[in-house]
């Protein structure tokens, strides 16, 4: 844990054992405001030594991208009561190995202005929702 402060390792240890950025900051920043213990806790989790440290512990207790995969699966395969607590934990585990899905902007087109514009859109729509209606009564 070389080159790190000794609030940033206290942090650390405390985020494993808590499971909870906020909380590890306030503990490790001596904040009770949990508003700037959010602040610290979201630019830590972001520091590239923070996430190296965690993914090392990871990996020093058998928590690989291959056992999180394999837990999932097993999971998926044979749910449970009680799973969604360990899939909560999966998913928290993949973020610490830096396995998070990456975002997507969706924009949507802009809305037409010109009623003859906005007549044909709908038309369109119409269209759509007949050829829908039609597909569900067929079943």
């Amino acid at each position: 844990m070389d080159g790190l402060t000794l609030k940033q390792k206290v942090f650390i240890k405390e985020y494993i054992e808590h499971r909870n950025g906020t909380r590890a900051a306030m503990l490790a920043y001596d904040t009770q405001d949990p508003d700037t213990a959010g602040v610290i806790a979201f630019e830590n989790l972001r520091k590239p030594k923070i996430i190296e440290v965690l993914q090392q512990m990871m990996s020093l207790g058998g928590i690989t991208e291959e056992y999180l995969a394999k837990r999932l699966k097993e999971i998926i395969d044979n749910p449970k009561e009680g799973d969604g607590t360990s899939v909560a934990g999966l998913n928290l585990a993949g973020k610490w190995k830096g396995l998070g899905a990456a975002k997507v902007k969706f924009e949507l087109p802009p809305f037409p202005k010109d009623p003859e514009e906005i007549e044909k859109m709908l038309a369109r729509m119409r269209g759509t929702r007949r050829r829908l209606e039609s597909r569900q009564a067929a079943y």
